[in-house]
């Protein structure tokens, strides 16, 4: 594939669903229902990221490209499951009961995908592997545990940070490429690319979705930095939505997103990620209408 070269996304994605299937069908059990919707679609971008690959570099061989899509699919497929573990846990136990055992299916997709990632480039691929779950983990007990948050240093980048990481996962397919295409150099860009992405996507969703956030009993950071200000456990939409418009806060998180999505368009320009880049132009247009409201 060459840059410039036109990509039927929509027929990737269909051989991509069924090579997933063909190789994770015999780790799963009979016994577990599954129910979820179908994730490969052109506009998901975690099922997408290894097709903007071959825009870096020319001559991109297209067999490889669609081995590392497998092995992202295959690989990120556990950390979503292990998200909906700890984000259900409050669910009767007869309904949980199926989150955690999906969860066990899924560590053997981690395994399998892992072994075809050592397989394809080297071992030195796990040096990879083990920094970005280590940060993925580290933004995971930050997110459920951290009780200092607050309007006062919420936005501050130490803790914006750990919203970033939970997106690292998916570099390990980049990470794969470059040292296949003798291309390390490219790594850590698309980390900051991720990082950066991550921390304005989550912004603007947790921003969008505030009254349902209040509902549930882990709570997004918007969330904890208000209640920590408004001095009550239970506050009310109305308590939440009066403190950020009085404090001009709505709008210094606004201007966060555009700022992060800003980073994320330069360094996603940079590796010529045409694929994502419409996805960040996306989020970032949805901030700045939300910036320009007020």
């Amino acid at each position: 594939m060459k840059d410039g070269m036109e990509l039927d996304l929509k027929n990737e994605m269909g051989l991509l669903r069924s090579n997933y299937y063909h190789q994770t069908r015999s780790l799963l059990h009979p016994a577990i229902s599954c129910t979820e919707t179908d994730v490969f679609k052109v506009n998901n971008g975690v099922f997408t990221f290894p097709y903007n690959f071959p825009f870096l570099k020319e001559n991109v061989s297209h067999n490889l490209i669609r081995k590392l899509a497998v092995i992202n699919a295959i690989y990120v497929k556990c950390f979503f499951e292990e998200d909906n573990v700890l984000d259900e846990y409050h669910l009767p136990p007869a309904t949980f009961r199926k989150f955690i055992c999906r969860m066990c299916e899924s560590r053997n997709f981690k395994t399998l995908a892992t072994g075809q990632l050592v397989h394809l480039c080297g071992e030195k691929i796990l040096e990879y592997v083990l920094e970005y779950e280590s940060k993925y983990y580290s933004a995971v007990i930050s997110e459920k545990l951290d009780n200092d948050i607050s309007l006062e240093n919420m936005l501050d980048e130490k803790n914006l940070r750990f919203l970033g990481f939970k997106f690292l996962p998916i570099c390990v397919s980049f990470a794969a490429f470059c040292l296949v295409e003798n291309l390390p150099e490219k790594i850590s860009t698309c980390e900051e690319l991720v990082i950066n992405f991550q921390i304005g996507r989550q912004l603007i969703d947790d921003l969008k979705d505030l009254e349902k956030d209040l509902q549930q009993p882990d709570r997004s950071y918007i969330i904890k930095a208000c209640q920590r200000s408004i001095e009550r456990d239970q506050p009310t939409i109305i308590d939440i939505e009066n403190l950020l418009l009085e404090s001009n806060f709505d709008y210094e998180i606004a201007r966060t997103i555009v700022r992060y999505m800003q980073a994320a368009e330069e360094n996603a320009c940079k590796l010529n990620f045409k694929i994502f880049l419409n996805q960040i132009r996306l989020y970032k247009h949805k901030a700045k209408m939300y910036e320009r409201k007020k």
